[in-house]
């Protein structure tokens, strides 16, 4: 899982098409309108160039959603050389490039009206069949087009457009949805969703069959939503319908394809399928769903129908999310079997390699959207023993107290004991061989505020000067992540949206978290998360998580009555200082104090309301450039928000970025010592807030553009 090379581009100019052959990475970007090759070794540009393949008239032609008008092959050196050449399909052009400098060596482009080209086809002949389709929606009495071009020079092999009819009982709008089964054929979904049509490529002979003997069980192909998916060259292709995928496969008969339902995938709005060959050429396809128990695989052998499952521990739904994406590898194993592997992309933006229904490695690529940040300590546990060997820990204790703690520690160590004795030989065993070096680390001994485990797996003590610590991330998908700041690994990970209970169908999105307990001897710490829930209806409140900064656990989750248009720790304690006060601010501008149940519930309620005439707080409205500050009053037992001052900007100078003073931390030295001896003290303001704004240049001051950022 390590990163070889990582280049990033424009904004403006997303990667819509990769493709890798030998040494040669080739991606297509900015819709279609540039190629460029890299070197898969280590991810340097090799040369890049641009492309016309798409004008004004071709892109009216293409379907919504997600391109498949590109592909890229890397063919046999065609110029002397002696390296390969790229081939690019982009739009309605072909352009073969040499492989070494991008130089254009030939091109060529389709005249057919309505036809969207899909793909390439190399050939052993030297040749390379181009194939494209009419996109749904476009009336046109023509279906495919299938051209041969010569590699060399890019001239056509026959005369004519290739241009195939569409089939005699299809509706006038012919392909609404189509897909390549591996080099063979091209599959169309016709306009009325009552027939699918394959076209053999080679022959140019069509062949068709009703979509109601291939729809999944409980499926309407004239109702329910219907695609065609591809299977990766796997000789076949996924018909999806109603929340289904039924894997067909596509094999040469006597009446040029037949076609035969092998398995229906369930689900899979929430399990992506994909398909690829092994060595031999045989098919296999893949679905992966990530369920709250492991990841769920679901594999497809498409010669034999064969179906297995399998469960993956060490990636689950309440960690990474719902798969988005999945790429296969069938390969053969030393006995003969076949073996898969497969890498899965998530909404979480994970990557998570599985081989042998094992996780191999795993990237949280979240890490490139943090939207918060904070460090936690590790507990330092109670002086036991090791402590008492101490010379400065000694010297702070008197000849009683030494003598006591000395007798209480043995006294714990004998009871543990007693009740442990088949632990504390495993832990003498595992630390006897770690010494010596037969059995590596030493095993962990799980600490007794972690629940979860993830003191087995880390190294999870605090260090006499807490250096130590746990940093909690919180990513832009709503992924709290902890990692450990010696060695940068990830602790543990929570996808909120999946682990926490909100109502059916309900989108959550996390917005801030606040360390309401932060430090403790005992690591009963807290972490609560602030954030948003929106039902089906469109309707928005807020939530509060409340989460173990240390081992990911879920403590308790509350959704709450109202919208929070504001939140900010206090600094007010709880139950003998041990619960920092969070105040949330609600639409109506209440004011609540958190926690909010029980005794100490009502305590923080009271400490807040004690200190509401001297709890000031702002609210921003970026739109209007407009900050208004308030503050709060109590009356009959209920604290509310009264506006005291407003900011309002001129028209056309537009709030960028606000940074106020971060009330956690921590001034290390309110003053500096001069040469002389003197202290100078630092002007320390905590009610400053630093905002920078941003007028257009020429923009609504009417200046004639001499403002620009301030």
């Amino acid at each position: 899982g390590a990163i070889i090379g990582r280049q990033g581009l424009a904004e403006e100019e997303p990667i819509d098409f990769v493709g890798q052959s030998g040494r040669n990475l080739v991606t297509i970007s900015a819709g279609g309108k540039r190629v460029r090759v890299w070197n898969s070794a280590d991810g340097v540009l090799l040369w890049d160039a641009p492309l016309d393949g798409l004008d004004e008239m071709y892109q009216k032609l293409l379907p919504a959603g997600p391109r498949d008008d590109m592909d890229t092959l890397v063919v046999a050196d065609v110029t002397g050389d002696t390296m390969d050449d790229v081939l690019v399909l982009a739009g309605r052009e072909v352009q073969m490039r040499d492989g070494e400098v991008g130089k254009e060596i030939w091109r060529w482009r389709s005249d057919a009206a309505g036809v969207v080209m899909k793909a390439l086809v190399e050939r052993e002949d030297g040749t390379v069949t181009v194939v494209g389709a009419t996109p749904g929606g476009y009336t046109s009495k023509h279906a495919v087009q299938i051209v041969s071009l010569k590699l060399r020079d890019g001239s056509a092999v026959s005369e004519g457009a290739g241009l195939m009819p569409a089939p005699s009982d299809s509706s006038s709008k012919f392909c609404v949805s189509s897909v390549m089964v591996g080099s063979e054929a091209i599959v169309c979904l016709d306009g009325n969703k009552k027939k699918v049509h394959a076209f053999d490529i080679l022959k140019r002979k069509s062949a068709s069959i009703d979509t109601a003997s291939i729809a999944p069980a409980g499926c309407d192909p004239s109702s329910d939503a219907t695609a065609l998916g591809s299977a990766g060259g796997a000789g076949a292709f996924v018909f999806v319908c109603g929340g289904k995928a039924a894997a067909v496969s596509l094999t040469e008969s006597t009446s040029v394809f037949d076609f035969k339902a092998l398995h229906t995938f369930s689900n899979v709005e929430e399990g992506p399928v994909a398909g690829n060959v092994d060595k031999h050429g045989d098919g296999m396809l893949v679905q992966a769903l990530m369920t709250q128990d492991g990841l769920s695989v679901t594999s497809l052998a498409v010669g034999s129908g064969k179906v297995t499952t399998a469960s993956v521990n060490g990636a689950s739904l309440a960690t990474h999310g719902k798969v988005d994406a999945i790429a296969i590898q069938p390969y053969l194993k030393k006995d003969g079997g076949v073996g898969l592997r497969f890498l899965t992309s998530t909404e979480t933006y994970a990557v998570v390699l599985v081989q042998s229904d094992k996780v191999l490695w795993e990237r949280q690529e979240a890490l490139g959207h943090v939207e918060q940040g904070a460090m936690v300590d590790i507990p330092v546990p109670a002086p036991a023993h090791n402590e008492l060997l101490d010379a400065d820990h000694i010297a702070q204790m008197n000849l009683v107290s030494r003598l006591v703690r000395r007798l209480v520690t043995d006294a714990q160590d004998v009871v543990g004991v007693l009740m442990n004795p088949q632990k504390i030989v495993e832990q003498a065993l595992a630390l006897m061989l770690g010494s010596v070096g037969f059995g590596g680390d030493a095993k962990r001994i799980r600490a007794a505020w972690d629940k979860v485990g993830v003191s087995e797996e880390h190294d999870m003590s605090a260090d006499r000067f807490g250096f130590q610590k746990v940093i909690v991330l919180l990513t832009e998908p709503s992924v709290l992540v902890g990692l450990h700041s010696k060695t940068g690994a990830v602790v543990w990970t929570r996808s909120l949206p999946h682990s926490l209970p909100a109502p059916a169908g309900a989108q959550l999105k996390a917005d801030k978290f606040f360390l309401t307990r932060a430090t403790g001897a005992d690591g009963l710490l807290e972490a609560t998360v602030l954030g948003t829930v929106t039902s089906k209806g469109g309707e928005v409140s807020s939530f509060i998580a409340l989460v173990h900064p240390l081992t990911g656990e879920l403590l308790s989750y509350q959704t709450l009555p109202y919208l929070v248009v504001h939140a900010a720790t206090v600094p007010l304690f709880t139950g003998g200082h041990a619960r920092q006060v969070l105040m949330v601010v609600d639409s109506t501008l209440k004011a609540h104090a958190f926690p909010d149940k029980g005794e100490e519930g009502e305590e923080a309620a009271a400490v807040l309301a004690g200190k509401a005439a001297s709890i000031y707080f702002y609210l921003v409205d970026k739109q209007a450039s407009v900050i208004t500050g308030y503050a709060l009053s109590a009356s009959s037992g209920v604290l509310q928000a009264q506006e005291v001052w407003t900011v309002a900007f001129p028209e056309g100078e537009q709030i960028v970025s606000l940074a106020p003073q971060d009330s956690d931390q921590a001034v290390k030295s309110a003053g500096r010592v001069l040469g002389n001896r003197h202290v100078l003290l630092k002007y320390l303001n905590a009610n400053l807030l630093a905002v920078a704004t941003e007028t257009p240049a020429g923009g609504a001051q009417g200046d004639g553009g001499a403002r620009g950022n301030r």
